[in-house]
């Protein structure tokens, strides 16, 4: 006698009794996912924990950089810091799965600025920004190098002093982090 299939997940439902001719609806507060092994031939027992919960010791938050040492976009005359990443456009919608991001709205009269043009995020000490599939793109001036267009979609690591001329007169400019107090010129790690 073969044992019967393995399958990855089950769903069992309790067998409620029903004084109707029909089935009635599932009752989900008796719905029980069960997972089995690869080489298991019956489920976990009802009320069996799957896998046991991780140590209070690994439930600390993660620690992020120090906000002094993370760098700074100007977008026209605001300072934004780059503690979460910033979405900029004509009108910046809000991303598809919710998180934590500035919306920076930049006035575009002839609509040469996508709603949704461009994102600059901070990951660890590099500075990444993404076309957001503009419809005119982003123009990067980096230091030291020939001005160049971002393809529709693209991701790149840019270095401090970099200015993103996305359009009608718009420039992002890439800062350094803020001036310690012990720091005026803004070097600081």
């Amino acid at each position: 006698m073969q044992p019967p299939p393995d399958h990855e997940d089950t769903l069992q439902r309790a067998r409620i009794p029903s004084t109707r001719d029909a089935d009635p609806a599932p009752d989900l507060e008796s719905t029980i996912a069960v997972r089995r092994s690869r080489t298991a031939t019956s489920p976990a027992p009802i009320g069996a924990r799957l896998s046991a919960p991780p140590p209070p010791s690994t439930l600390a938050p993660p620690q992020g950089p120090a906000l002094s040492s993370l760098d700074r976009v100007r977008i026209g005359h605001e300072t934004v810091v780059l503690a979460v990443p910033v979405r900029i456009g004509r009108n910046p919608g809000r991303p598809r799965i919710p998180t934590a991001m500035v919306r920076m709205r930049v006035p575009s009269p002839e609509l040469g600025i996508s709603a949704d043009h461009l994102e600059i995020r901070q990951t660890g000490s590099a500075i990444v920004i993404r076309d957001l599939d503009s419809t005119n793109g982003s123009l990067g001036h980096l230091p030291g190098r020939a001005p160049r267009r971002l393809a529709r979609g693209e991701s790149m690591a840019v270095p401090m002093g970099t200015v993103l001329d996305l359009g009608e007169g718009v420039e992002v400019e890439v800062l350094g982090p803020a001036a310690s107090p012990g720091d005026p010129a803004g070097t600081s790690a």
